[in-house]
């Protein structure tokens, strides 16, 4: 199984800046099929922090109106294969996934809304994470409203995202991102390691 790794650092001076400001660093990914960005994950941080996920994704759809409260809670979750289609019928749970009737790529998966009982519906990517040896399974990551009748196609988020904030949550939509928000593209197999202080993140290594 590939697997990602990061690895966060924070001198004690930093810290007690940020655990006094009630601060927690935000994890988003970048999506890059139009979608928004969904706090992934939230930490409060310690000295050393390390953080890995796997490759393997899987779909959830939720409500088009926890789009206007700003975050999203899954409805309903499916394990996903790249290169099939899933549709959302009328019981509001994921079909029997079927081979996609247009070309896609290894990391793209296509969604139908057949959801009848309203205009839209939200529909994303999940992925997993371990925090500091935590498991935190299927999180959303990224979010797309599909009217109802009609199909996307969800690519895998690429960099990952990395901003300081208070009151942030996971599910939050991150729509704008953030205005320091840090992007750092993470290898199968290779730990990066990054130091923040002084308001920034930094590479420690590449």
């Amino acid at each position: 199984m590939k697997l990602f790794e990061l690895e966060l650092r924070f001198d004690k001076h930093t810290l007690e800046v940020l655990h006094q400001a009630d601060q927690v660093i935000g994890l988003a990914r970048q999506p890059m099929d139009g979608a928004q960005p969904v706090v992934w994950a939230t930490l409060r941080p310690f000295c050393t922090n390390y953080l890995s996920w796997p490759a393997e994704h899987g779909l959830y759809t939720a409500s088009a109106a926890d789009w206007q409260r700003g975050w999203v809670r899954p409805l309903a979750h499916e394990a996903a294969v790249p290169q099939q289609t899933y549709q959302l019928g009328r019981s509001g749970y994921f079909q029997q996934p079927q081979a996609s009737p247009m070309p896609l790529s290894i990391s793209q998966y296509r969604v139908e809304n057949q959801w009848p009982h309203a205009p839209s519906a939200i529909f994303g990517l999940t992925q997993s994470i371990y925090l500091n040896g935590q498991l935190l399974p299927d999180q959303p990551a990224t979010a797309l409203i599909v009217p109802t009748a009609d199909s996307a196609e969800l690519t895998e988020p690429g960099e990952m995202l990395l901003f300081v904030g208070t009151d942030v949550v996971p599910g939050q939509v991150l729509a704008p991102l953030p205005v320091n928000f840090f992007a750092v593209q993470c290898l199968a197999g290779e730990t990066q390691i990054l130091r923040y202080g002084g308001g920034q993140f930094m590479i420690v290594n590449s």
